[in-house]
This record gives C-alpha cells, sequence and structure tokens, in this order.
C-alpha cells in the first residue's frame, strides 16, 4: 500500500479499511458493504475486506446493501459519518479496492 503524500491530493479521497489511519481527523469516502445496522452505528466491509465500524447521523435506507460514506475519521478508526448514497447490488468490491489503490499508487495521473 502507498502512502499518501503532497499538497496536490485532493482533501475527500475514496479509502479502504487499511487506509483510514492516514486520515484521522480528516475527510474520506468509504464506500462497503453494509454488514450489520443497529440504528446508531453499522458496520461495512471496506473494499479491501477490512470491517469498519461507521456512527450514524441519519437513518439508512431499508434495502440499503452497498454505501458510500463520506465521514471524518476517529482516532479508533472508525468514521463518523456526515452524509451517505447508496449504490446497485452489482458492486465488485475487488473492482473497487482495485481502483480505490490505483488512485494512490497513480496519484500523479490525476493530478491537474
Amino acid at each position: 500500500m502507498a502512502t499518501v503524500t503532497g499538497a496536490d491530493i485532493p482533501s475527500t479521497l475514496r479509502v479502504n479499511g487499511a487506509m483510514l489511519s492516514q486520515f484521522v481527523g480528516k475527510s474520506v469516502v468509504l464506500p462497503g458493504r453494509l454488514i450489520s445496522n443497529d440504528g446508531q452505528r453499522i458496520t461495512v466491509e471496506a473494499a479491501d475486506n477490512n470491517n469498519v465500524n461507521v456512527i450514524l447521523n441519519q437513518q439508512l435506507p431499508v434495502d440499503a446493501r452497498f454505501l458510500e460514506i463520506t465521514g471524518v475519521v476517529e482516532p479508533d478508526m472508525s468514521v463518523q459519518m456526515t452524509s451517505v448514497s447508496t449504490w446497485p447490488d452489482t458492486v465488485d468490491m475487488e473492482l473497487l479496492n482495485d481502483t480505490i489503490r490505483f488512485q494512490f499508487e497513480y496519484s500523479h495521473l490525476f493530478q491537474s
């Protein structure tokens, strides 16, 4: 996994579970599959198969299965949700993880 550095990197990036420690206190976008929901917290399986706890700020749609959570990474590697969107059930998690890793490994290709 590449270490993220540089001022040219956008402030909110898609990340997987293993990358959260690089973004404590910062806003991230975490796509993943819903594992559990107790009404106050959810657990999602991130694109790299790591489970991440998310503190909710709103109720999720009943049929939510794949989510994209925007939020701030807490010191315990949970995410405090600020917004959420749902994705279709056809998400290829392996391809999604490859795409997330690609944006970091080849960040120079995405700079303007």
